[in-house]
């Protein structure tokens, strides 16, 4: 599959130089969507750990968090994330994940069906 052609890519990209962002981040978003959230939990760290300043592997390692019901780690990375971007339009969305994640789902009322008819 591609997926997995892919994945072989990265792993060899990582044996020659370990600590590559680009492909930590990259091999860390296709095991997002192999669903494997602890190897990706694994890779968006190492990412971190690697250019510490750079947003995107703070806000995907968000969502692997939350995905591995740990919220308040979660929190903590988007808001490191916040601090870090300059991209307003994902700015605007980690706040109201931030905002979901810390107060809950908003309660909706849901309209009731009209009777008769």
């Amino acid at each position: 599959s591609r997926e997995a052609e892919a994945r072989a890519d990265f792993d060899a990209a990582l044996e020659l130089a370990p600590g590559y962002y680009p492909a930590l981040f990259n091999r860390g978003t296709l095991l997002v969507k192999l669903g494997d959230d602890d190897a990706a939990l694994a890779d968006f760290s190492a990412a971190i750990e690697s250019q510490p300043e750079t947003p995107g592997a703070w806000y995907n390692r968000a969502f692997v968090k939350e995905a591995l019901d740990d919220l308040d780690g979660a929190i903590a990375d988007m808001r490191k994330f916040l601090e870090l971007t300059k991209n307003p339009d994902y700015a605007d969305l980690a706040e109201a994940h931030l905002k979901v994640w810390i107060e809950g789902p908003p309660d909706v009322e849901l309209p009731e069906f009209p009777k008769g008819h």
